[in-house]
């Protein structure tokens, strides 16, 4: 399966230009699916590479290689960064409040 790299390194998928972030921080990839509630769930996994100052999901500082499920809402830290994770439901009620 294909991975989806995190990192400051400019040949990540998604790049992060902090001096926090490492060359390769974190991968997202596919996994099991993960159901907590009929709405809840999570098809995608985060695991740290290894990084200098650690990737943080839901404020638990992950393992090196650990996976962890990810969910809509979830807040990371790749390293110093913040970043939350929205569905696209989640993006859409946010841009486009009722």
């Amino acid at each position: 399966r294909r991975r989806i790299s995190v990192g400051r390194a400019p040949d990540n998928d998604i790049v992060i230009p902090h001096m926090s972030v490492s060359k390769v921080h974190a991968h997202f990839h596919g996994g099991t699916l993960v159901r907590l509630s009929p709405l809840h769930t999570a098809e995608l996994l985060l695991s740290d590479a290894g990084s200098a100052n650690g990737t943080v999901v839901g404020g638990r500082r992950l393992l090196t290689g650990e996976a962890e499920p990810i969910f809509s809402g979830n807040k990371i830290l790749f390293g110093e960064v913040s970043c939350e994770v929205l569905s696209a439901a989640a993006l859409f009620t946010r841009l486009c409040p009722r």
